[in-house]
């Protein structure tokens, strides 16, 4: 719902005034984006484990994410053609052109908060306010048409949910 109310205010209001749009938007797609993946990644693969967890299928299952995601993110890509902003007249300095959706920055960032969120319930909070942030910014650059980002967010939270039911139905198991 955060995410909606962002996106909806970019699609309202243009975004942030100058420069900030252009600051804030850029440093949380590009560097924020890297970062919030990198330090849940690992803290996913060396955090704490959980009784009746091995590390070999905690490595495993974050890998199997980021598999799922990109094909999901491609097979959508390749079949949903949904024009970014450059690609229906608005100005976008080095922008990338082709299909917008899903969002390739999103649907990850998404899934892997929800991940977060099932191994570490404290750290659920923080990490999808970091991943509404990321879609938000990704609108913020003109990237992506916000109903792109909003839909690109309920895909990354279905498949992190899906994600985590497989954890919790085999993953846990297969070490219990």
């Amino acid at each position: 719902m955060v995410l909606g109310i962002l996106v909806a205010l970019v699609s309202q209001t243009g975004g942030l005034p100058e420069p900030w749009g252009t600051l804030v938007g850029q440093n949380l797609s590009r560097a924020g984006h890297f970062t919030f993946l990198f330090l849940s990644v690992a803290y996913l693969l060396f955090g704490p484990l959980r009784t009746n967890e091995g590390r070999v299928l905690r490595v495993l299952w974050t890998a199997g994410a980021f598999v799922l995601d990109l094909a999901v993110v491609q097979i959508l890509k390749k079949t949903v053609f949904w024009a970014r902003p450059v690609d229906v007249g608005h100005t976008v300095e080095n922008a990338v052109r082709g299909s917008g959706f899903p969002s390739g920055h999103t649907v990850p960032a998404f899934i892997i908060a929800v991940m977060v969120g099932h191994i570490y319930p404290r750290l659920q909070i923080p990490a999808l306010t970091m991943a509404i942030l990321i879609g938000y910014s990704r609108a913020e650059v003109t990237a992506h048409f916000p109903l792109q980002v909003f839909v690109s967010a309920i895909i990354g939270i279905v498949l992190g949910l899906l994600w985590t039911a497989f954890h919790k139905r085999f993953v846990t198991r297969a070490t219990a």
